[in-house]
């Protein structure tokens, strides 16, 4: 069984320049006066290329295109910089949106390629340097972003824990996935509305938060839409975490050879507003990832069916022969999706094929109406669940198979009670119910 949640606290390490302060502008205009002064006409791309590095790399960057040495560069860039930010600004409602997630329980941190001065600096100025644990600066690793080094230092700093990143740049985002963090990127342009993106701090107080004040979640509603099968994800591994993958599985075999190791579905990407991309993988990487709590990058594809029948909401009992949440209520139906659900030809996969198979199979009757209500990943469980509602026909009662231990309908009132007088409830139902 996996450690208990409470032990692993969830930590949203946040970017500094172009997420927390609108900065960028300023730093862009210092970017190309510094190549002016080195004699390199620089452009957006070049920009681009050098955001979220460290000044040292920028410097470096610049002195490889320019007449200047990268020390007489990194000196009029650290100059320029130094006083940089006054003339910035906290995003809106940037300092009470991160008071509430403190409140709400998550814990935080700067991880930054800046200079560790001017962020101390910059927090300072803006009045919000006391909501953050520790600042991780640019010169905390050998390497700045697009490589881990920032996150990891920041992860070994926070001790174990479930790691999400808010950054801007590609670089940052970059960084962030290397390191194994649940990424969430900030783009104040955005004009439409995206899954893995916010476009501000309100947008992110909606977007995370902490079921049951433990488990970690990223969600959204959605009425539309869809998963296509893109290029397998396995080949981003390093061959040290496919060796650990393979020696723990071996390990769990022995102790339980029932366990089967088939394909399953993961998200990989968002390719654009609620589009994602996903790779089939072998089971074993998200049975790892539940029970070592070590993050690969896999986030497993599930559906789940919740069905209502007035004010009253289904739940069952898992057994007690399950590799994780035991005796825990759960919604049903539910389950990872099945390769019957690829269709081969248009790389598409239907979630509905694969409720309604798991409704036939664990409640015994077919769903006329299937309504989506939204998307969430669960932190602590590494899922993505496609929830939908579903609206009981008329006459029918569901028929819990041999899965469960026991089932039926309860209303949150009396799910409340059961909450407190020990009972457990998956994350979701957490989430769903808001019974904590």
């Amino acid at each position: 069984m996996k450690k208990e949640v409470k032990d692993k606290p969830s930590w949203l390490f946040v970017d500094l320049d172009g997420t927390l302060i609108d900065s960028i502008p300023a730093i862009k205009k210092v970017f190309f006066e510094i190549g002016n002064y080195s004699g390199v006409k620089l452009s957006e791309k070049d920009f681009s290329v050098c955001d979220g590095m460290s000044l040292k790399e920028i410097s470096s960057y610049i002195a490889k295109k320019g007449n200047c040495s990268q020390s007489e560069i990194f000196s009029k860039y650290e100059k320029a910089l130094s006083n940089l930010y006054r003339k910035t600004k906290l995003r809106k409602n940037a300092r009470s949106v991160l008071i509430n997630l403190k409140k709400n329980g998550w814990r935080l941190a700067i991880v930054t390629s800046a200079k560790k001065e001017y962020a101390e600096n910059s927090l300072k100025f803006h009045n919000v340097n006391k909501l953050f644990e520790f600042v991780i600066s640019g010169e905390s690793a050998p390497r700045a972003k697009p490589y881990p080094d920032l996150f990891q230092v920041a992860q070994k700093k926070a001790g174990d824990g479930y790691f999400f990143a808010l950054d801007d740049s590609v670089n940052g985002v970059e960084a962030a996935r290397r390191a194994n963090c649940f990424i969430i990127r900030f783009n104040s342009f955005l004009t439409e509305t995206h899954f893995f993106s916010v476009k501000s701090f309100n947008e992110l107080n909606n977007r995370i938060c902490l079921a049951g004040g433990d488990y970690p979640f990223i969600f959204s509603s959605a009425d539309k839409f869809s998963f296509v099968l893109g290029r397998d994800n396995l080949i981003l591994l390093e061959e040290k975490d496919i060796k650990k993958v393979d020696d723990f599985w071996k390990s769990e075999k022995k102790s339980n050879p029932k366990l089967f190791d088939g394909q399953t579905f993961a998200v990989t990407e968002e390719l654009k507003p609620f589009v994602f991309s996903v790779c089939m993988i072998p089971y074993r990487y998200i049975h790892y990832q539940r029970q070592t709590g070590n993050f690969l990058g896999f986030i497993a594809l599930g559906v789940t069916g919740v069905v209502r029948k007035k004010n009253k909401v289904f739940l069952a009992k898992r057994p007690e022969w399950v590799t994780a949440y035991r005796n825990y209520f759960e919604y049903v139906p539910a389950g990872s999706i099945s390769q019957e659900s690829l269709d081969k030809k248009k790389k598409t996969i239907s979630v509905v094929k694969e409720l309604r198979k798991e409704c036939k199979e664990e409640l015994n009757f077919s769903p006329k109406s299937l309504s989506p209500n939204f998307l969430a990943i669960d932190g602590n469980d590494y899922v993505m669940d496609v929830v939908y509602e579903i609206k009981l026909p008329d006459g029918v009662n569901p028929k819990l198979g041999e899965e469960h231990i026991t089932g039926d309908f309860f209303s949150r009132s009396y799910l409340k009670d059961l909450y407190h007088r020990g009972e457990k409830f998956i994350p979701l139902v957490l989430l769903c119910e808001k019974i904590s």
